[in-house]
């Protein structure tokens, strides 16, 4: 081998390495440069999309806080001229439900005489003088410093105790007397609904503030109600104001949570409100920022792959260079080559063989598929992501047949759902034909709920749509006619079977009133006998018999009364006539009318009532018969000697009426029949007494009617406690929280 040709071989060896070496380093340079500036580029493009949503979110904000304040202003100016045509004598509570109608923003409209004194308000018909002579709302509007509506700072209201904007107008007549102030208090929440439509993110604010820098409104995820921060003063530079003056986005760190923002600052037209959209620049930039430290690992770990590969290449240069001087090297080179494009001819042949059997496997599933799809017994259809139909079964096209269209493959949906409208395959499309096929289509985008179709010919099918992970959408529709038609059927049953309900009730209240009658005549007549009014009775025996008459017609009176009563109020004609009365009256009046039954076992009446007198709000004839019915079923099933004891008792949460007795009891299981219409509880001492289990049900439902409650404690073969429980606001008279004091009498 010549010394010059190994000579040059090294010179041109060790020129390469420098091009190599150059050309990495220029390829490194630029990738670092590129890198820099794509991701300068991605904060600026980042904050420019920020600053035209904040922009945009601050424009529809001020629209609408201009709409709400213009409907306020109008609701103003209407109201202020009807109380000055009285110069100033209305009564605004007596237009409460004009003013709601108007703006449903307002939650108390008042008016302030001129000396600063509530007049009327909406919330109470005769409010309180308050003194409101310091209110700034006020003050400007007295003094005639301000001309129209004034808009002033969020303060807590001394009648609803509600942070509200306070909105006022002077009320005058022509001359310029004033007549007195008229003052809206509205809730910044009702200004605008844009807070609750739009997602700002965790961080994101709206502020509504005033031009004194004074903050009116600030909505974000933590203040739905834009209360948080209301009426602090925001002491920023530039003020809000000004940078609503500017027009641009600007970038600060909030004075209030100390959180860096975007704000666009907008003023409200005609209002001198300033509208603010902060955005978190941290959520603004964390994409930029994600995508900024992906691309400098990219770069870094490509930098670190060049620079290990030209030291690679380096020492390959080196080496090949030692190998090309030899000749044999050069042959075992060119050797090789043969070799590998001999390999590369088998691996493009086998890779060949791969693609015409995977293409072969496409085809076999593409027929599976179909097949699959014809074995549904339910029409099925599929959509591509442009909604037009590439596959169906023959259910599908049976069930939606479109004799105008030979072939429906490549069809759009909304296409399809017009030609069965124009058909009229849908038997419940309406007259609105556009607005029904709008509300399908949409419900067919989002693909994500259940709809019931009704078709001409009688047939029912619910109709779902799915996303799939391609963007199209498969539809199942399931014949649903047989479950439809049983629906109805069961509807049209319970319809028959409320209106034989109806009809037993009328028929029992009916029957009541015919009862009566002729029962108050043998009632009557059985009396004159039994006391013999009309002079002696030849046969002592006859006076007993009528004695006998007389009491049994007032049980079957009474239990006639019980069943009129119990269809009354089944029939909803039950009323309540409520008026104070003692509870001490109530209670002896309830004790005499049982104290003959008492007395007839033996039995001792205890009563437990208040030292000082008390009185509810009730119907006094109702809530005597609920006593009376529970003394009578104690006295009822109380043994011989026995003891029945009925208590009052009062506290700041409930008052009640107890009846105690030491009688037979009953099971919880006794307990629930008890107190259901016409059931008697079946055993052996039931029986021997008269009754048609009337008594606990009517209590119990006359008890609800007061807003009370029934309940029942027992014990079979200890006794027996029923209390009613009425609302402590029932308590018209006496002590609020009596404790229950005995004075007993038996």
């Amino acid at each position: 081998m010549p010394i010059d040709f190994a000579m040059a071989t090294w010179t041109q060896a060790r020129r390469l390495k420098l091009w190599l070496m150059a050309a990495v380093a220029a390829i490194l340079l630029i990738m670092w440069a590129l890198a820099v500036l794509s991701n300068v580029n991605a904060r600026h493009v980042a904050l420019e999309n920020a600053g035209r949503e904040a922009d945009n979110l601050s424009a529809a904000f001020a629209d609408e806080v201009n709409r709400t304040m213009n409907d306020l202003s109008g609701t103003m100016s209407l109201i202020a001229e009807k109380v000055a045509e009285r110069h100033g004598n209305l009564n605004i509570y007596d237009i409460r439900d004009q003013i709601a109608r108007m703006s449903s923003a307002i939650v108390q409209a008042s008016v302030i005489d001129p000396d600063g004194h509530l007049h009327s308000t909406t919330l109470e018909p005769h409010p309180a003088p308050i003194d409101l002579s310091d209110r700034e709302h006020f003050q400007v509007q007295r003094d005639g410093a301000y001309e129209g509506m004034f808009i002033g700072k969020p303060v807590t209201g001394r009648l609803t105790h509600a942070t509200t904007i306070q909105l006022s107008q002077r009320i005058e007549d022509k001359n310029g007397n004033l007549f007195g102030v008229l003052v809206f208090s509205v809730p910044p929440g009702a200004l605008t609904s844009l807070p609750m439509m739009v997602d700002l993110g965790p961080r994101g604010v709206i502020g509504l503030i005033g031009a004194d820098n004074v903050l009116r409104a600030r909505f974000s995820a933590t203040s739905p109600d834009g209360l948080e921060d209301v009426g602090r003063v925001i002491a920023a530079h530039p003020t809000p104001a000004e940078a609503a003056n500017d027009g641009k986005p600007i970038i600060r760190t909030n004075v209030l949570d100390h959180i860096t923002r975007i704000f666009s600052n907008r003023w409200v037209l005609g209002y001198p409100l300033v509208v603010g959209v902060g955005l978190d620049l941290d959520a603004t930039l964390a994409a930029a920022n994600a995508d900024a430290r992906a691309m400098y690992f990219l770069v870094g770990t490509a930098t670190l792959v060049l620079v290990l590969l030209v030291l690679y290449l380096l020492r390959e240069i080196d080496r090949r260079t030692a190998r090309e001087i030899a000749l044999a090297d050069e042959h075992r080179k060119l050797e090789l080559a043969n070799a590998g494009l001999a390999a590369s001819k088998h691996q493009l042949e086998a890779a060949n063989a791969d693609l015409e059997t995977s293409k072969q496997r496409a085809e076999q599933v593409e027929t599976r598929l179909t097949d699959a799809i014809e074995c549904i017994p339910q029409p099925f259809v599929i959509y591509d992501k442009d909604d037009r139909l590439i596959h169906c079964n023959k259910a599908f096209q049976q069930a939606f047949p479109h004799p105008g269209i030979p072939d429906i493959r490549g069809m759009k949906f909304d296409v399809l759902v017009a030609d069965s409208l124009a058909q009229g395959t849908f038997k419940d499309a309406p007259e609105s034909k556009d607005l029904w096929m709008a509300a399908r289509t949409e419900m067919h985008r989002r693909a994500e709920s259940t709809m019931q179709v009704a078709l001409a010919d009688g047939r029912h099918f619910l109709a779902t749509d799915r996303r799939m992970k391609s963007g199209g959408s498969a539809g199942l529709r399931v014949d649903v006619t047989d479950l439809v038609r049983t629906k109805d059927a069961l509807q049209a049953a319970l319809t028959e079977a409320e209106a034989a309900n109806k009809a037993k009730t009328l028929f029992l209240a009916n029957m009541s009133h015919e009862l009566r009658t002729p029962l108050n005549a043998v009632i009557g007549f059985s009396d004159i006998i039994k006391n013999q009014i009309m002079g002696p009775v030849g046969v002592p025996a006859y006076a007993d018999y009528a004695n006998d008459i007389h009491n049994a017609g007032h049980h079957l009176l009474g239990l006639v009364g019980n069943i009129l009563d119990a269809s009354r109020i089944e029939a909803g004609k039950f009323d309540l006539y409520e008026e104070p009365v003692e509870v001490a009256e109530l209670v002896h009046g309830a004790m005499q009318a049982v104290r003959p039954q008492a007395e007839k076992k033996s039995l001792t009446l205890i009563e437990r009532l208040p030292e000082k007198p008390i009185a509810v709000l009730a119907d006094p004839l109702r809530l005597r018969q609920v006593l009376i019915n529970l003394l009578s079923n104690a006295v009822k099933f109380t043994p011989q000697g026995g003891r029945v004891t009925l208590f009052f008792q009062a506290s700041a949460q409930r008052v009640a009426f107890a009846v105690v007795d030491d009688g037979i009891g009953m099971t919880r299981e006794e307990a629930k029949i008890a107190v259901e219409p016409f059931r008697q509880i079946e055993n052996v001492l039931v029986k021997r007494y008269e009754g048609v289990g009337l008594g606990l049900s009517l209590a119990k439902r006359i008890t609800e009617m007061h807003g009370g409650t029934l309940e029942i404690e027992s014990a079979k073969g200890v006794g027996t406690t029923v209390r009613v429980i009425l609302p402590v606001e029932r308590v018209v008279a006496g002590p609020s929280g009596a404790k229950p004091v005995g004075t007993a009498a038996a």
